[in-house]
């Protein structure tokens, strides 16, 4: 006989035993909290009466309100106890049976605390990978560790702005409670994938103009047999052994032979593609101004195609208001052939402060680096661009290629630079419309997605030492985007609303390499066909 129908052979006895525990915790939690309220009174005073600096006075102080808060936060929870169901169902419709009354942990912004609930599970007995606690919806706490959305949306937060080890050193200086590096890795897992649905759902503000930009960069990823090697459980050296000295050779994983060293200009990372896109809409004022832009960020590793899918929802979302799409890019072939594929009416336009690299560059194979000479042979050329003469300027540029000598020393790379601009721009007359864009007043850089690019990719992704694994990454992205296009309140609203609804119990930390193995060799073992193979080997 199992626990559940041992337990329903009195439910109406232990109904009432229940009620009448809820309501000596709820007089504890009661008193517990007007208890400490009083000690933050008395302590005001007797720091007053010490004539103690304000510096301590406000530290102790401190101290004491989180203290206050914990308390209160107890109390709170227990007057929100019920008598517990025979049974209860899930947000998904799965039917759980009601066990027993079970004492958790909470972790709030103002610590760590405890409160009591109802569980319920379903499944065998024991199986806590099948429990649900009935306290966790009813409040709204994360169905992880009795753990406050404020706190982990606080530290999410700051997740996307600076690294995991500071994140969580600047926490610990205004929360008495901050969750472990591994805590947060499982954190990030349950609230990212909801903001990759805020994304979706987020509508940019109607304008006359929508502007689109894209660009990529590339973010280091760790290779699989480097993180294969990092998953394999450390050995542990006997006792009084000294490391091995010596010079070890350079070696790769799998390879026999020594790794070759890293010449000028190499790197060691492995970087892969993240293509960032922003779509904004502006409105025309009564001078002439534009006011805006108002924009939405997106950002993803691999296929471009799946930004500019998402970015023609967005432009559809905004549609019936915008009179024109100007699409701005860096010239990749890539963009421009999608860009013709998802917005057939945008004017397509290369970034001008590109051209503008690439004039300096040929200038600076006719004249001396910082002269006057120099200086006004590319101005003329830019406001010839900017002045829809773009094929006079290459027949200028063919005309200089011309009179640089063939034979000489560093004459072939100063060719090779000018025949290099050339072909940029000969490629690309069709996307510099600069005269008319200036005439609306409109922009011709993409100075927007640079600043996009370098907060996503460079601020965040690249910094020192760092390796991004496959699924975590995304997940970084997805919050980050939600966080430049202004839209953390929605998160914050959605991730409320979905701690309401009834979901599983869960560890706060992720399952490990090995022991996510271990598990699955467990499950295997335990049917009939991996207790055959068991006994046979």
């Amino acid at each position: 006989m199992s626990i559940v129908d041992r337990l329903f052979k009195v439910t109406k006895e232990t109904a009432e035993q229940i009620a009448d525990e809820i309501k000596q915790d709820q007089g504890q939690r009661r008193d517990a909290f007007k208890e400490q309220l009083g000690e933050v009174a008395t302590l005001v005073e007797r720091l007053t009466a010490e004539e103690a600096d304000f510096g301590r006075f406000e530290q102790q102080l401190h101290e004491a309100l989180m203290q206050l808060g914990l308390r209160g936060s107890e109390s709170y929870l227990a007057e929100k106890r019920q008598v517990p169901e025979r049974k209860m169902n899930d947000a998904s419709g799965q039917v759980y049976k009601y066990v027993e009354e079970k004492k958790c942990e909470l972790r709030s912004i103002f610590g760590e605390g405890s409160y009591t609930s109802s569980l319920y599970q379903r499944g065998e007995s024991g199986d806590k990978r099948r429990q649900l606690v009935a306290l966790d919806s009813q409040v709204g706490l994360l169905p992880a560790g009795g753990l406050s959305p404020n706190l982990a949306l606080e530290l999410v937060n700051l997740i996307t702005r600076m690294p995991y080890d500071q994140a969580k050193e600047v926490m610990e200086y205004f929360r008495p409670y901050v969750p472990s590096k591994r805590s947060i890795c499982g954190i990030i897992d349950l609230i990212g994938p909801h903001a990759e649905g805020v994304l979706d759902e987020l509508e940019c503000e109607a304008g006359e103009v929508a502007e689109i930009q894209m660009d990529a960069r590339g973010a280091p990823k760790i290779r699989e047999e480097e993180y294969a090697k990092r998953c394999k459980p450390h050995k542990k050296r006997p006792r009084g052994e000294k490391r091995p000295k010596g010079k070890r050779r350079r070696y790769r994983v799998g390879e026999k032979k020594a790794r070759p060293r890293l010449t000028k200009g190499q790197k060691s990372k492995n970087k892969k593609r993240v293509t960032v896109g922003v779509i904004s809409s502006l409105n025309k004022q009564a001078d002439g101004s534009w006011e805006g832009p108002f924009g939405k960020y997106i950002a993803r590793f691999g296929d471009a195609e799946q930004v500019f899918k998402r970015l023609r929802q967005a432009l559809d979302r905004m549609d019936p208001g915008v009179k024109q799409v100007v699409f701005y890019s860096d010239g990749d072939p890539q963009y421009a052939r999608l860009a013709r594929k998802y917005f057939p009416t945008a004017t397509i336009v290369v970034d001008f402060y590109h051209v503008s690299e690439y004039l300096w560059k040929a200038g600076e194979t006719l004249y001396k680096e910082g002269s006057k000479e120099l200086i006004g042979f590319v101005e003329q050329l830019k406001e010839m661009v900017c002045n829809d003469e773009v094929e006079e300027v290459l027949s200028i540029l063919w005309s200089k290629h011309e009179t640089i000598p063939k034979r000489g020393p560093g004459t072939k790379g100063r060719r090779k630079r000018m025949l290099q601009t050339i072909n940029y721009i000969s490629k690309r007359v069709w996307q510099m419309p600069y005269k008319e864009l200036r005439e609306q007043q409109l922009e011709i850089g993409s100075g927007m997605i640079e600043s996009a690019v370098r907060q996503v990719v460079a601020l965040r992704l690249e910094g020192p030492g760092m390796k991004w694994g496959e699924g975590r990454d995304q997940l970084i992205l997805h919050l980050l985007c939600v966080r430049l296009s202004g839209a953390w309140d929605i998160l914050v609203e959605a991730i409320r609303q979905w701690a309401h609804q009834p979901h599983h119990r869960r560890r706060i930390t992720p399952v490990g390499v090995n022991e996510g193995k271990k598990q699955q060799q467990t499950a295997t073992s335990s049917t009939p066909q991996g207790q055959i193979e068991a006994e046979a080997a």
